[in-house]
């Protein structure tokens, strides 16, 4: 397992990726984050700090923490191209290696049958 701040912060990172929203909105707050992941205030701000270091939100000083969609719907595009280059090519070798037929992953894939 590794640093539990880094995992709480690829977790909001996927979630905010998969919304639609096309305006900014604002982000539960640090207390409600803690208390939903279990862990102390400190480890979500450690979190917090890094999504904003990559553009993905943005505080406002006595109003709270926000997304900033424009900048994540750019980013989206980044992970995608990473993701496709990367975690597919690396699935696809494994699945060939294994013997698994593109049927078989089509199954999964398409129909949630596993």
């Amino acid at each position: 397992m590794g640093l539990i701040y880094l995992e709480i912060a690829d977790d909001i990172r996927y979630k905010i990726l998969a919304r639609k929203d096309n305006c900014d909105y604002q982000l539960t707050s640090l207390r409600a984050l803690a208390q939903e992941y279990e862990v102390n205030h400190l480890t979500i701000a450690k979190a917090i700090k890094l999504l904003e270091s990559e553009g993905f939100i943005y505080k406002k000083i006595g109003h709270g923490t926000f997304v900033n969609m424009q900048r994540t719907n750019e980013l989206k595009e980044q992970y995608k191209t990473q993701f496709l280059k990367v975690e597919v090519v690396n699935f696809a070798k494994k699945a060939k290696a294994l013997g698994i037929s593109t049927s078989d992953l089509s199954k999964m894939i398409f129909d949630n049958q596993y």
